[in-house]
């Protein structure tokens, strides 16, 4: 099976080492896993990716994509963070995330038809629930672009608080 992946940092299977005192790259990522169970990864993956950046690296690898069985997407933290030094400089001033709720959700729509397109599975992996705050609905409209495939799709519930 070949599987790719496009996300962030913890989809590159990035961690602090505190003995290193620095970022490192696990060996105990879940792509190492699943190439350790056999599949062919190509992880395209890259450190503060927003799904902007996503989508651009997806028409970049368009043709590695279309030879993949499954393609896995992990965005939103780095979507949903704040330019801080911003913050701390004008606090009670608007502050927008690094990508606006809009864009996030036309920009994944756009990655997932794009995927979809080529012929592959597309699964989107999110570290937050679906039912914290606005997620529900995000999740809702992100799952319907993914609907209008006959692509299987795969979803996991939780049996109890994370």
């Amino acid at each position: 099976m070949k599987i790719c992946i496009l996300g962030d940092s913890i989809a590159k299977g990035i961690l602090y080492d505190e003995e290193e005192r620095r970022y490192v790259t696990s060996r105990d990522s879940f792509a190492a896993r699943l190439a350790d169970d056999g599949a062919e990864v190509d992880n395209f993956s890259v450190f503060g990716c927003t799904v902007t950046k996503g989508l651009q690296l997806a028409q970049r690898h368009q043709a590695r994509l279309a030879g993949a069985d499954v393609v896995l997407m992990e965005f939103g933290g780095n979507d949903c963070d704040f330019h801080w030094d911003d913050i701390a400089a004008a606090p009670d001033a608007h502050h927008d995330p690094n990508t606006v709720m809009e864009l996030y959700l036309e920009n994944y729509t756009k990655l997932i038809c794009l995927i979809q397109g080529s012929g592959a599975m597309s699964l989107r992996i999110s570290l937050i629930s679906a039912s914290v705050g606005t997620g529900l609905g995000t999740s809702l409209r992100i799952y319907s672009v993914s609907s209008t495939s006959s692509l299987p799709r795969a979803t996991s519930k939780s049996s109890g608080p994370a």
